[in-house]
């Protein structure tokens, strides 16, 4: 009974397997991935700790199991010692009648004992059909040791069982749910091609000052964000998982998609402070342009350096949260930071706390690794608009002299291995980003793109990786 109760528990592990590190893979990765395997033919390991659903599983073939002949024993034969025969002592009659009467005895208790058993089974039985509170998975009573786990495993079982239905139906949906959005998508296209602008890096490289204010807060650090990590796999995946449990959002037909994901970087900073924030990025669109914050400006396009360094430096928070200073999808002409803002979009509520300019790009992989998101802009070329998950450099595929050379900027989440046919064409590691654009773009609003792809559409300007920031 006991081995059969470890063979049940062993088998319901690898039906629903545990995830790693702290957090399940998001199913976006695994989208990613396969739209990867789709595409090249090739195989990333099994690196999802929840298991893909039955029409997707590969067919496993059972290797043939061939039964050794059993080899030739040879037994030797013992030399047998006879004994002399046990002569037993005739019973008197005294001690005759005391063992009947031990028996007789012995009988008596038995059957007390079996009335006893019954009484209290009967019992039991009485007591649990008029509870009003009955359940499948309660231990039977009265039994014994093994069969109370064996029916607490059953139930284990099934609980996890529902819970894999629960996750196969809430993947359909999700998918569902970005299906829709990418007709949505292909819609906007046009505008969203015809509204891309160079990026004003302006002084990206200038040394930030080392002057600072009296701080009228209350220091704080942020907590180091769950940076996933597959174990015992043969290719790396490494991301942050607060990135993935943000919900995409769209930057509609403004320029501001710097602004969108630099408030991403602070929101994900905050989640793993255990805050929860929706931050606005109509206000950071805002503190990113200096030049445009006292007379309407017409020039479209940012960066959030200058933002960036003004909150670190400033004495309060200056961030506030999405309801207090909510964001406007329509163009305002002549007026790109649409002033003058609304009096609530001064009740700060985030801040800055540190961040750095990193340019390498092993450098910023490295940043993603360590729990770092990290902004980065770049040029476009037309896989990046409609593509399935993935954004890599295949044929002479050149950047445009039109819209499509215009930037873009998108925050860097994660690190991903390639398989090894793919390094030669493409690098060994893709890095998934996270747009602006809505779930309609790539799968869910994510997409990895190649090293190659990389190097070449990158502008040549340090990126910027946010290690802390501060809440109220």
């Amino acid at each position: 009974m006991l081995s059969r109760l470890f063979v049940l528990f062993t088998l319901s592990l690898l039906i629903f397997p545990q995830s790693w590190a702290s957090g399940d893979m998001p199913l976006v990765i695994s989208e990613i991935q396969k739209s990867v395997e789709k595409k090249f033919g090739v195989v990333f390991p099994e690196q999802n700790p929840m298991p893909r659903p039955p029409e997707e599983k590969e067919k496993i073939v059972k290797k043939k199991v061939i039964k050794k002949p059993l080899q030739d024993t040879f037994v030797k034969k013992k030399n047998i010692v006879k004994q002399k025969p046990i002569f037993k002592k005739k019973k008197t009659p005294g001690q005759i009648k005391i063992e009947k009467q031990l028996a007789k005895n012995r009988e008596i208790l038995r059957k007390r004992r079996e009335d006893f058993l019954n009484k209290r089974k009967s019992d039991v039985y009485q007591k649990k059909s008029n509870s009003k509170k009955t359940s499948k998975d309660s231990s039977p009573t009265g039994g014994d040791w093994m069969s109370q786990k064996s029916a607490s495993v059953n139930a284990w079982g099934e609980k996890k069982k529902k819970q894999q239905n629960k996750w196969q139906a809430d993947r359909l949906a999700t998918i569902k749910r970005w299906q829709k959005a990418r007709k949505a998508f292909k819609k906007m296209l046009p505008d969203i091609k015809n509204d891309l602008t160079d990026i004003p890096f302006g002084s990206s490289e200038a040394p930030i000052s080392t002057k600072r204010p009296k701080r009228k807060y209350r220091p704080s650090v942020s907590s180091p964000v769950h940076v996933a990590q597959t174990q015992s796999s043969p290719l790396e995946l490494s991301f942050i998982e607060e990135a993935f449990r943000i919900p995409i959002r769209s930057q509609g037909r403004r320029p501001t998609c710097a602004a969108f994901a630099a408030v991403r970087a602070v929101e994900i900073l905050a989640k793993a402070m255990g805050q929860e924030k929706d931050l606005s990025e109509q206000y950071f669109y805002y503190a990113s342009k200096p030049q445009c914050q006292q007379s309407p400006c017409q020039k479209p396009g940012s960066w959030p350096r200058q933002a960036f360094v003004d909150s670190q430096n400033g004495g309060g928070f200056d961030i506030p949260l999405e309801k207090d200073c909510p964001y406007n999808e329509t163009k305002k002409s002549n007026n790109e930071t649409q002033i003058p803002l609304k009096r609530s979009c001064q009740r700060g509520v985030a801040k800055v706390g540190r961040f750095s300019m990193v340019k390498n790009r092993h450098e910023i992989q490295e940043r993603i690794r360590s729990g770092q998101p990290v902004v980065g802009g770049f040029k476009l070329n037309d896989d990046f608009f409609l593509n399935t998950g993935y954004v890599f450099k295949e044929g002479k595929t050149k950047v445009g002299n039109r819209e499509h050379a215009q930037g873009h900027a998108i925050l860097l989440v994660g690190v991903m291995e390639l398989p090894k046919s793919l390094h030669r064409s493409q690098g060994r590691y893709c890095t998934l980003i996270a747009n602006s654009w809505g779930e309609g773009w790539g799968r869910g609003g994510h997409a990895c793109i190649s090293d190659a792809w990389f190097d070449q559409y990158r502008y040549g300007i340090p990126f910027i990786a946010l290690e802390k920031v501060a809440i109220q």
